[in-house]
C-alpha cells in the first residue's frame, strides 16, 4: 500500500508539473523541431501514463478492508439532517425580508415623488439585491457545512435570482 501510495503522489506532481510547463510555455507543444519534438512526445506520453499511475492506489484503497470498515463507521454515526426539515420556511423569509425591503423603499420614494423618488427606488433595489446576494453566498457557504443541503439550495437558487434581476437593472 505505501509503494502505491508513492506511485500516486509521484504521478500527482508529475501531472502538477505538466499542467505547469504546458501552461508557462504553449509554444513548446505548438512548434518546434528537434529536441522540441521528442520533448513533446514525452509529453503526450507522460499526460496519460500519470494519470493511470494514480489507479493502483485507488483500487487497493477500494479493497482494503480496513477502508470499508471506516467508511460503514462513519455512515452509521451520520445524524440525520433535523434542521433542513424546514427549508420552505428559510425561503419564504429570505424573499419576504427582501421584498418589504423594495416595499418600503418604493413607498419613502412616494413621500419625495419626481426623478429624485425614482433614482432611490433603482438604487435602493439595486443595492438591496447585491447585499443579499453577498449575505446569500456566505450563508449559503456555512449552510453546506453544516449539511443543510436543502437550505443551501434555496440561497443559491435565491442568489441566481437577485442576480438575475441586478443584471437586468444595468
Amino acid at each position: 500500500m505505501k509503494n502505491k501510495l508513492r506511485l500516486a503522489i509521484a504521478s500527482l506532481i508529475v501531472q502538477f508539473l505538466l499542467a505547469i510547463v504546458s501552461r508557462t510555455y504553449p509554444y513548446m507543444f505548438m512548434s518546434g523541431d528537434g529536441w522540441m519534438v521528442g520533448l513533446r512526445n514525452i509529453t503526450v506520453v507522460l499526460g496519460p501514463l500519470s494519470i493511470l499511475g494514480m489507479l493502483p492506489f485507488f483500487f487497493s484503497l477500494y479493497k482494503s478492508r480496513a477502508f470499508h470498515e471506516l467508511m460503514e463507521q462513519d455512515a452509521a454515526t451520520a445524524p440525520a439532517n433535523d434542521p433542513d426539515q424546514n427549508w420552505p420556511k428559510h425561503l419564504l423569509i429570505r424573499v419576504a425580508s427582501v421584498i418589504g425591503i423594495c416595499l418600503a423603499l418604493f413607498v419613502f420614494s412616494l413621500f419625495g415623488g419626481g426623478v429624485s423618488g425614482a433614482y432611490m427606488v433603482a438604487y435602493g433595489i439595486a443595492y438591496t439585491l447585491g447585499i443579499a446576494a453577498l449575505f446569500l453566498v456566505v450563508e449559503a457557504v456555512v449552510l453546506f457545512v453544516r449539511k443543510c443541503p436543502y437550505k443551501a439550495g434555496c440561497n443559491i437558487l435565491l442568489l441566481f435570482v437577485s442576480l438575475c434581476f441586478l443584471y437586468s437593472m444595468m
